[in-house]
């Protein structure tokens, strides 16, 4: 994902070699190169193996939990529970 936001600093190379170079545009890719940099510094802080948790899995836990119990309190259905 982070190098799609560095593809202006690599498009910004025929510019200079073409003579278009300006302190602006020099000022520009050292801010985009910084961020660069933190991007990258923030995905390798990242651990690598979490699993994927539903955001919602304690609300989904508790209702499957409620349904439980409500099934426990029938006679009829506690066996099949």
């Amino acid at each position: 994902m982070w190098k799609k936001r560095t593809a202006p600093t690599m498009n910004a190379a025929p510019a200079r070699r073409d003579g278009g170079y300006t302190r602006g545009m020099v000022e520009r890719m050292r801010e985009m190169e910084a961020r660069e940099d933190e991007l990258v510094a923030l995905l390798a802080a990242q651990p690598q193996d979490v699993p994927d948790i539903h955001p919602n899995v304690e609300a989904i836990f508790k209702q499957k939990v409620e349904r439980l119990a409500e099934t426990l309190n029938h006679p009829e259905d506690r066996q099949e529970a």
